[in-house]
């Protein structure tokens, strides 16, 4: 009976253990429930068997373990649950607006160096290269790099009286 009890422990042990790897990764109640399980399996087999019995049962826990973890490692266990593509392009809000340097448009909200400005039937994220700019204020797209369109201030062309 008290074989049954250490393999019946054991057993508990490598389930939890399992499931630890597979259901629930990271330190949760199965990976301490497994400790737990194999540590009291080889607690009763050294207080109930014997010394060479809790050393075997410590034995073949750790075997048991090893075996399963390098079966893990060796299978093809977890090829369905890893992320094997990789994302290689890079987002343009602005791309397919047909905005280009030098064109003027309107700053939507207050650019404090970064807010939204329209151009033609386009509002776009862009960032000022003039410091703070407010809102219904003309600006013009200074340069533009992969993903952000910088814009200036457009200033208002001096009249002359006559």
């Amino acid at each position: 009976m008290d074989v049954l009890i250490v393999v019946i422990l054991l057993l508990v042990a490598l389930v939890l253990f399992v499931i630890e790897l597979f259901l629930l990764p990271g330190v949760t109640f199965a990976g301490i429930g497994a400790a737990a399980c194999a540590v009291a399996a080889s607690v009763y087999a050294v207080y109930t068997l014997g010394t060479t019995a809790g050393l075997i049962t410590f034995g073949i826990t750790i075997l048991c373990v090893v075996g399963i973890l390098l079966w893990v490692s060796y299978s093809k266990s977890f090829d369905r649950l890893v992320l094997n593509r990789s994302l290689n392009h890079r987002p343009h809000p602005w791309q397919g607006s047909d905005v280009c340097v030098g064109d003027e448009g309107i700053a939507v909200t207050r650019l404090a160096l970064i807010g939204k400005a329209r151009f033609g039937d386009y509002t776009v994220e862009v960032h000022s290269t003039d410091g703070f700019i407010d809102e219904q204020t003309a600006v013009r797209v200074s340069c533009m790099t992969a993903g952000t369109i910088y814009v200036e201030r457009v200033l208002p062309i001096p009249t002359t009286k006559q």
